[in-house]
Order: C-alpha cells, then structure tokens, then sequence
C-alpha cells in the first residue's frame, strides 16, 4: 500500500500490483469513503477530488468514468483518511 501526500494535506492510497514487464504493473486508488451515518456512505474517486470534482461512486465500480483511474474496494479510506 503506497500513500502520498501533497502540500493541501490530501492523502491518496494506492495499491500496485507489480507485473514482470513495466507493461503488466499497475496502480489501483481507494476511493474515499463520505459517513453520512447510520451505516450510510457515499463514495469518491480521491484524484478527481483532488482536482475539486466530487462525482458519487457507486460501490464496486473498476474505474471511475471521470477520471478512468482503476480502483481498489477492499477496504475504502474515510473522509478525515
């Protein structure tokens, strides 16, 4: 698990599936995870919110159809990360 931070404090949390050749890796993003409460959450792509868009994710998507980033659900980050 890789994580990053930048000068506005925003965490983004990949995992990188290494392949033999360049080619075959790749990086796969956790989406973040808005609690509304009560078992209730809403869900986005953290490069896109980095850019300021907060498009909805529904749950178990492969990629986000902003962005096109790939995204990894295995265990989603909270808003306050």
């Amino acid at each position: 698990m890789i994580m990053t931070e930048d000068s506005s404090n925003m965490h983004i949390r990949a995992v990188v599936s290494r392949g033999e050749k360049s080619y075959q890796s790749s990086i796969r993003v956790v989406p973040v995870a808005h609690d509304y409460g009560d078992g209730y959450y809403k869900y986005s792509c953290p490069i896109c919110g980095h850019f300021g868009l907060r498009l909805q994710l529904t749950n178990g998507e492969e990629r986000c159809p902003c962005c096109g980033v790939n995204l990894y659900w295995d265990k989603p980050q909270s808003n306050g990360v």
